[in-house]
């Protein structure tokens, strides 16, 4: 027998002699596999509990980062030129230190309100466009921050002016999003 296959079952075998009712099939790696117990159920993490989000403080989230958006959408130029793409981000709330920021996780407190609303189709709408604008604004200011390089590379003023762009048509998607909430 080969050192490597004795040392993988010499564990199991002192697991099986002094372990009371242990199954030496679910060893197998069929049995193990079939019992569930495959690599990913050794490796999963159990999540913590989620917190509960209220509609209350879903509204006030809202409400927070409409203001933020109105703030960004002021002070954009400055923030990019001292910070660039990243500084955006984090505004946004996906980089950085991005729980700061009103806009994280936005789509779970947007789905809490769609119940709420009083045109749930609109606002279902304007929510989806909302979204649709938040990921392609940091995408743009993703990619401003790998912008430059060899040959004729787009410069990352053009990804932040875009990332801007996207930011001023979020406010018009959030506004139509208030209107029928």
């Amino acid at each position: 027998m080969k050192l490597w296959l004795l040392c993988w079952l010499l564990p199991w075998r002192i697991a099986s002699l002094s372990l009371p009712g242990f199954n030496p099939t679910l060893v197998a790696r069929r049995g193990f596999l079939a019992a569930g117990g495959g690599a990913a159920g050794l490796l999963a993490v159990q999540p913590g509990a989620a917190r509960a989000i209220t509609v209350d403080s879903a509204r006030a989230q809202w409400e927070r980062a409409v203001a933020k958006l109105a703030e960004l959408d002021r002070n954009y130029d400055a923030l990019a030129a001292k910070g660039g793409g990243d500084a955006v981000r984090a505004e946004l709330g996906t980089a950085g230190d991005s729980a700061a920021s009103p806009l994280y996780q936005i789509d779970k407190a947007l789905n809490k309100l769609t119940p709420e609303a009083s045109d749930p189709g609109e606002f279902s709408d304007a929510v989806e466009s909302f979204i649709y604008r938040l990921r392609q604004a940091d995408s743009m200011a993703y990619s401003a921050n790998f912008a430059g390089g060899s040959g004729k590379p787009t410069p990352p003023a053009v990804y932040l002016q875009l990332a801007h762009d996207e930011v001023k048509e979020m406010r018009k998607s959030a506004n139509q999003a208030s209107a029928a909430l």
